[in-house]
């Protein structure tokens, strides 16, 4: 198996390119954007240089998604033991979510809904720490020079996997994954992602930020 930078790449070393080690991707902030940002979050109480874990419960299928609730069980412990500030950030196709999120996410925590791609580039590269299941934001917060833990259901994180960033996967292995997605075609309910545990993911987030707090 191999990744997906490591796929792509290959279409450019059959028409010429030198080969060589596949780079890790970068995105970069914008100043209006962090502007934009750093003002939303002031207005929820969080303050300019207070540290915030980032966190992204959504997910393209079900067999992706990490129980909403599990993340708020993870926020609070992160809020509480890492004095992290819990910022939810949902998607638009997330926000039916956002009445159920804001009660089960107990303050501290800030639930957002509507960062544009810029300023979500923007919102995870002053965060602490980045949550979320294998989806689109999670990458985008590795490629912003965020630690992310990525939490995997039916998906592949042999492929999928944060390139070359400070990360952790998350996951429990199954005969049949990956898979399609969309449903569990085996068990009556996807137990790829629902097998995680809370343990497994604060495990993760406390290697990670003891890695990294040097770093940031």
């Amino acid at each position: 198996g191999v990744h997906s930078a490591e796929h792509r790449i290959t279409q450019f070393w059959w028409i010429g390119l030198p080969r060589g080690p596949v780079p890790p991707a970068r995105v970069y902030a914008q100043t209006d954007a962090l502007a934009f940002v750093a003002a939303v979050l002031a207005g929820h109480g969080v303050e300019p240089g207070s540290p915030y874990v980032g966190i992204q419960p959504g997910g393209a299928s079900a067999t992706g998604r990490w129980p909403l609730e599990n993340f708020a069980s993870v926020a609070e412990w992160l809020a509480a033991d890492w004095k992290l500030t819990p910022v939810v950030v949902l998607g638009p196709r997330e926000r039916e979510w956002v009445v159920e999120a804001r009660r089960l996410f107990a303050a501290p925590a800030v639930v957002l809904d509507g960062l544009d791609l810029r300023q979500l580039i923007a919102f995870v590269s002053r965060a602490r720490l980045f949550l979320g299941n294998d989806s689109g934001p999670t990458h985008v917060a590795a490629a912003a020079g965020c630690p992310v833990i990525d939490i995997f259901g039916s998906t592949s994180a042999v492929h999928w996997r944060p390139w070359q960033a400070p990360s952790r996967v998350v996951l429990n292995e199954f005969s049949c994954r990956p898979c399609r997605g969309g449903r569990c075609h085996v068990y009556d309910r996807p137990r790829c992602i629902l097998s995680v545990t809370l343990d497994q993911v604060k495990q993760a987030c406390m290697e990670l930020l003891r890695e990294t707090e040097t770093n940031r």
